[in-house]
């Protein structure tokens, strides 16, 4: 999945960076973050995250989660269409990141990309089975009717 915004380039427009577990920074502007995630509005308004970004002028936030995760995230975090996963590799874990960090209108938008993606046309058992787990009632519904134009012998 990529994104229009390169949130690894530490030249683009940002003001916040997210020290990922895997040693990558995120370039993000807080306003998005904010906006997407009660954990970082309260973190901002709570608290000024380390004072040690490049030239000692950006908060930094380390957080627990790779890299491949968070660019998963940050796309839905900013206006416009976000791209649609095209891979099941980390969609749990991008979810778990998702609850963790309160994100309810990412989690929405995620939902309606995952309907939307050839994911569940191609495989629409295997979102059933992940829309099922994560109680995402939309998703169930639309991957179980993607079941239907499959022959029989294929749902194995």
């Amino acid at each position: 999945m990529s994104s229009l915004v390169d949130f690894t380039n530490a030249s683009s427009n940002h003001d916040f960076i997210v020290d990922t577990s895997d040693g990558v920074r995120l370039y993000v502007l807080k306003s998005f973050l904010s906006y997407s995630s009660d954990f970082f509005k309260n973190l901002f308004m709570d608290s000024t995250p380390e004072q040690t970004g490049e030239a000692g002028t950006w908060p930094i936030f380390k957080i627990a989660e790779r890299s491949s995760t968070m660019l998963s995230i940050l796309p839905f975090c900013y206006p416009g269409a976000p791209p649609p996963p095209d891979s099941f590799d980390g969609l749990l874990e991008v979810l778990l990141t998702i609850r963790k960090y309160l994100m309810q209108d990412v989690e929405t938008r995620f939902e309606a990309a995952l309907l939307a993606s050839r994911l569940t046309s191609d495989e629409p058992l295997r979102m059933f089975a992940l829309a099922v787990h994560c109680k995402w009632e939309g998703l169930a519904r639309g991957a179980a009717k993607a079941t239907l134009v499959l022959p029989l012998r294929d749902t194995q």
